[in-house]
């Protein structure tokens, strides 16, 4: 099972997103609104996937990938800002493919694959 915890602080989007997740089969979602919603999260549960949508944007990444280093976990964030579920998907299973291999990257990428 896929864990994938949805950050958007967009209330109309955050609902919309955590929808097409959870329709996914082999993935289960969690939501956060706000920053500390979602690093409570990521400490509390494990997560595989974070999403990072409208609303988001540098500090909330360094800060929850402070929380992803800090706690020794092997979670990727990506940013998503839309284009449906099929590019969704495509997103999430290359992200997830990356980390099996090994391949990690951290910055001038749209998709940041973080390694403990």
């Amino acid at each position: 099972m896929l864990r994938i915890l949805s950050f958007v602080t967009n209330p109309e989007i955050l609902p919309v997103l955590d929808r097409v997740v959870n329709k996914q089969e082999g993935w289960t979602g969690r939501r956060a609104s706000t920053l500390a919603d979602a690093n409570a999260v990521l400490i509390r549960e494990p997560i595989d996937v974070i999403l990072l949508g409208a609303g988001t944007g540098a500090a909330e990444r360094e800060s929850l990938t402070a929380t992803i280093t800090n706690s020794g976990l092997n979670t990727i964030i990506i940013d998503h800002y839309g284009g449906g579920s099929g590019l969704l998907y495509a997103e999430v299973m290359e992200a997830v493919g990356q980390r099996s291999q090994g391949s990690f990257h951290t910055s001038g990428e749209q998709r940041h694959w973080l390694a403990p």
